[in-house]
């Protein structure tokens, strides 16, 4: 397991953005996931301990720390999740549409209407 990395704090967190920024940045930002991160840097600028932050804002303090911390590494400006993959499927097109063929045919006689 790596070790964890402390987060700095005060106007060493963020130096190329000063708190007048993040909070310009919070105020227009639509995303309410999003917000919420800024919010934190926001917290964290005037030395807030990651403890206190978690209980403000009901999160674990890992998950105070990660988003600290990519926020360090990333700039604020990269505050928003990537979009992942999901699960691969586990069934072929082909393997759907047999299977919707069995369920609307195993329909037809019962009187049922079913849509796909």
């Amino acid at each position: 397991m790596p070790k964890a990395v402390l987060v700095k704090m005060r106007e060493e967190y963020l130096p190329g953005a000063p708190l007048a920024e993040l909070r310009e940045m919070h105020r227009r930002e639509p995303s309410d996931k999003s917000k919420e991160r800024l919010q934190v840097a926001i917290l964290r600028k005037p030395d807030e301990l990651l403890e206190k932050m978690a209980d403000m804002m009901g999160r674990g303090v890992g998950t105070i720390h990660r988003w600290l911390s990519r926020m360090e590494r990333e700039g604020p400006e990269d505050r928003n999740d990537n979009k992942s993959p999901g699960r691969p499927r586990l069934l072929s097109p082909e393997q759907e549409r047999a299977i919707e063929e069995d369920l609307a045919e195993s329909t037809r006689g019962s009187g049922l209407l079913r849509q796909l």
